[in-house]
Parts: structure tokens; sequence; C-alpha cells
């Protein structure tokens, strides 16, 4: 009897939790739900309905009008910056005052900024200049991680580099480790497959739900690796060992000329991608010339102190060891013929510096001198203008 009496309490209690309503299963987002979201006409069976659900029904964002939410509508700063506060708000147990009589609907956000950053020399009136212009995703980015406390973002992703967002692109190292955080704590994961940001590119409304409501519900974040950028195979769809072109009997391997082919391929319009071929071959021909005026000079890479830190300095993203080795040691040649040529250069770098008058002739004589110049067929039959696009479409540029 006592085992059917727990029994009939059992499933009670069973038939009860099923019965509560879907905010009491919300115990796991960070902020509570406060109000049930109306049925967005223009939202439905669309990728980011959850998403705008979560977001409305915990007051961070609302809709445009009773039955639209406007997902592909693009979000200003002004919004940008009452959203974050609101969700600061939210978490800090703090309130964002409504604006008073009179002034901008933004105008309470941006004092509350002001006040939690401790600035009380800025007008918060002179936010009208950008108030109405589109947020991007770096604003946007930001605003996240400045409103949500940090153990709340916790790594789930192990990321160390964004692909648009280096130090060659963005020197300002907070700004790139501000972005870091959200990748690591899986609420981005970029705009395609290698997960670029895209820091500039405006932001709709859509997007905006997407990532607060990673935010706010941790069963949502993305878990991923982004996967390795290799030029040589993923925009040329060579074998990096294969051969691209054969110099006087020095055989240039396809890892090695995808780099400068790739940088070519950057400077050249669409219509003139031949020309594009032509300089990165002339590009290689230049590298094999300065070995040649070097050896007739006695100059040699050993007179060069730090060599292996030469070569780790100027390896662009992907490509090989081989590839950035071939690099360092012939732009480190051309670097020593130089200052053969004009003993008065303090530096020189190659890609920046142009060659010494002399120099320059002697380079053009040993190219000139140069018995044989043969393409591979992998180059005879390259579809230039695929790579290009491909290249562009690439997660770093050359």
């Amino acid at each position: 009897m006592k085992s059917s009496r727990f029994f009939a309490l059992f499933l009670t209690l069973a038939m009860f939790l099923c019965c509560l309503p879907v905010s009491a299963a919300d115990t796991a987002w960070l902020i509570p739900k406060e109000k049930e979201a109306p049925a967005f006409s223009d939202v439905k069976g669309t990728w980011c309905e959850s998403y705008v659900k979560t977001v409305y029904e915990v007051g961070l964002m609302e809709g445009r009008s009773a039955d639209r939410f406007d997902p592909n509508g693009t979000l200003t700063e002004a919004q940008r910056l009452v959203i974050g506060t609101r969700l600061h708000a939210l978490f800090y147990g703090k309130t964002v005052e409504s604006a008073a009589p009179g002034e901008p609907w933004w105008m309470s956000a941006a004092r509350y900024y002001l006040a939690v950053d401790g600035n009380t020399t800025d007008d918060p009136a002179a936010f009208a200049e950008f108030a109405d212009t589109p947020a991007n995703r770096l604003t946007f980015a930001l605003q996240m991680v400045w409103s949500t406390p940090a153990k709340d973002l916790p790594a789930v992703n192990m990321v160390q580099e964004i692909p648009d967002f280096t130090e060659a692109y963005y020197t300002d190292d907070a700004l790139r480790q501000n972005v870091l955080i959200l990748y690591r704590a899986g609420i981005l994961n970029g705009v395609d497959r290698w997960g670029k940001f895209d820091p500039r590119a405006t932001l709709t409304r859509g997007q905006a739900a997407a990532m607060l409501a990673r935010v706010i519900d941790p069963s949502l974040r993305l878990k991923f690796e982004l996967p390795k950028f290799d030029l040589c195979r993923d925009v040329f769809e060579w074998d990096p060992h294969t051969t691209a072109l054969t110099v006087d009997g020095v055989t240039v391997s396809a890892e090695v000329f995808a780099l400068p082919l790739a940088e070519s391929l950057c400077a050249w319009p669409p219509d003139y991608l031949d020309a594009a071929l032509a300089q990165a071959e002339v590009s290689i021909q230049t590298d094999i010339a300065a070995e040649s005026l070097c050896a007739k000079s006695g100059l040699s890479l050993n007179s060069i102190v730090n060599r292996e830190d030469i070569r780790l300095a100027s390896s662009p993203a992907g490509t090989s060891q081989t590839a950035a080795v071939w690099r360092s040691e012939h732009d480190a040649l051309l670097s020593l013929l130089a200052f053969q040529y004009d003993p008065e250069l303090s530096a020189f770098l190659p890609s920046l510096f142009g060659y010494p008058d002399a120099m320059e002739q002697a380079l053009d004589e040993a190219i000139t001198q140069q018995q044989s110049v043969i393409a591979s067929p992998l180059l005879e039959g390259l579809d230039l203008n695929t790579v290009q696009a491909r290249l562009l479409a690439s997660p770093y540029c050359y």
C-alpha cells in the first residue's frame, strides 16, 4: 500500500511538472523572463525566430509593431546603446531611467553609460551626432562585452586569432581581445566558414537578437573550431609540393609560388590577370637573380644575425614554413644587395623600398641572362578569374 501511495504521489508530481509554464523551465537563463512574446508574423519559421522570442521575453528588444519585429531592419547606434545599457542593468540589478520629457528617447541610456564608466566630463547630448547612424558589428560586440559580467562569458572554444581582425588590421589589442572573448564564449562564430568577423558590416535586428540570445541562454552558445587556412590548397587548389615553375633549373614549388601570385592577383583588376601571372613569375625570377648576384659578390645569409627570427617574422598567414623561408631568405638577399649597391642606406625592405638604380639594372641584366623559364601544366590550366574570386573571399589579404 505504501509503495502504491508513493507511486501515485510521484505520478501526480510528474504531471504537475509537465504542466509548468515555460518560464519555470528557463532557470538556465542568466536573465529572468518577464513577459510572453507575441507571434511576430515576419519571423515565424525563420532562422532567428527563437532568438527574437528570447530577447523579447527578457525585455531587451521590442517589436516594430504588435505583429512585426523587422528582423532585416538595420540597428542604429542609439538602439545599440539602449539595448546594451538595458542588458547591463539587468545583469547588475540597476535601472535605466526613462528619458525626461522633451529629451531624445536614448538620452537616459547615454547618461547611464557615462555614469557606469565614471565619466563625469562628457556631455551625453553629444551622442546625438551618432544616434541615427547604423550600428556595426564591432560596436555591438564591444557593447555586449561591456554589458555582460566576465564570469558569464566563460570560454568554450579555443580561438587564438580572428582572420580579418588580426594586428595587421587592428593594432588596438584591447579591441581584438574583447571580440575574442565573444568567439571563445560561443556568442560569435563569424560570417563565413573561416570565421571572419567583418567588423564594419552593419547589423540587422535579427543578427543582434541572435547574439543577445546566446548571452542570455548559455545553452544556445556555439561550439566550434575555426578551420586552418592554407593559401595553396584552399585558394589555388594545388598540391603544395607540385612544381609550379622552373627557372634555369631551379624548381619552384606550388606552395612557394602561391604567395607572389596571390599578391599579384589582389593588385590587378579582373581584365588584366595575365599581367598578374607575369608579375608573379618576374618576382620569382628576381629572387633567383638575387641568389646569382649575391653568389658572385660573396654575399651570404650566414652574415645575417638572428636568421631564424627573420624567418618567423616574415611568415604570412596561410603560407607553409617552406614558403615563409623562401620569402624571408630572398628578402634578406635583396637587402644585402641593396646595402652593397648603396652603402648610405640605413634601412631597406624589398616590399617597401625601391631598389637602388644600379641594383635594379643588375637584377634586370641577370633576369635577361636566365636561359629558361618553364611554367608547369599547373599554371597553364589555371582559371585566374576563379582563383581571384576565391582569393578575395578568403580570410586574409595579401
